[in-house]
């Protein structure tokens, strides 16, 4: 794949993208010289694509059993041809790929990659094993960069959730109606239409709302509607006032609950017994028909 010349990656970012701790990377530097970071002015690591490139290889060959002393030996090059071989971590092969693909401009590649992983595996392996992982890797579930090459894989992952949705038969349910929605200034709708696709799945009843709603516009629909649920989710600073909105929900729909969705490093206290906070990552748990009344 070209690379070309691209933005830096903190370290941080390198630890995200391959689950290896910054800790570790810190040591295989200096005991092996597997990367050789440049360093601003603030004498801070900044990491290359290539960089981030052979980290995730490596990070594929220590899931098939390889030691890092044994993969130190060998050249970028072959390291990357093993990795390739490897049939062991196919969904997440994909996903390394994703990200390469996004960051390196290559967007024929990249919707390639996910026409070839829905062909093989299907729309909800897709979906489950490789669209949302790649999204947390990247770190682009909520509106906050806006980067041409983001926007890209914005698109095109939800194209494929879009799919994942359509491809479902609605069947009937046991719960009321579930309304999702975005509160206004809130655009990504990618962890929305995710929920979308799981509660379809589970043959829930859904009101799709979409994104950036003012709240004068969601309390009036919720009068009309009266859902039994509400699903939303809440990025890192973004403002909301959660208690106001609880309150009015107990003043109008006294049994109606609450969801909403956050990063895992975000840790919120209930606002009351019609409020629940949960990880987006456990929205097939939440997302359960008997949670309605």
């Amino acid at each position: 794949m070209p690379i070309g010349k691209m933005r830096q990656f903190s370290i941080k970012e390198l630890e995200r993208f391959s689950n290896i701790k910054a800790h570790t990377i810190r040591i295989w530097e200096n005991r092996y010289a597997v990367f050789k970071p440049q360093r601003n002015a603030n004498n801070i690591r900044n990491y290359s694509l290539n960089d981030v490139k052979l980290l995730l290889n490596i990070s594929l060959l220590l899931e098939d059993g390889a030691r890092i002393s044994q993969l130190t030996k060998l050249g970028a090059a072959e390291i990357e041809r093993k990795a390739m071989d490897s049939g062991k971590t196919m969904p997440l092969k994909i996903v390394h790929t994703l990200i390469v693909c996004m960051y390196s401009n290559n967007f024929y590649e990249f919707e390639h990659a996910l026409d070839n992983c829905v062909n093989t595996f299907g729309i909800d392996t897709t979906i489950q094993k490789v669209l949302i992982p790649f999204l947390e890797k990247v770190d682009i579930l909520s509106y906050k960069d806006s980067r041409h090459e983001v926007h890209f894989a914005v698109t095109a992952v939800r194209k494929k959730l879009i799919t994942g949705i359509e491809s479902i038969k609605i069947r009937p349910g046991t719960a009321n109606v579930s309304l999702l929605f975005l509160p206004k200034g809130e655009h990504y709708d990618l962890l929305l239409l995710y929920m979308t696709y799981v509660m379809k799945g589970k043959g829930i009843p859904i009101l799709y709302l979409g994104t950036n709603i003012p709240i004068e516009n969601l309390q009036q629909v919720i009068l009309e509607m009266k859902p039994a649920n509400l699903f939303t989710y809440l990025p890192a600073n973004f403002h909301f006032d959660i208690p106001e909105f609880a309150n009015f929900l107990r003043r109008n729909i006294p049994k109606a609950q609450l969801f909403i969705a956050e990063p895992e490093y975000m840790v919120r206290k209930p606002t009351g017994r019609n409020t629940r906070f949960f990880y987006y990552r456990d929205i097939a748990t939440v997302a359960e028909p008997y949670t309605a009344y």
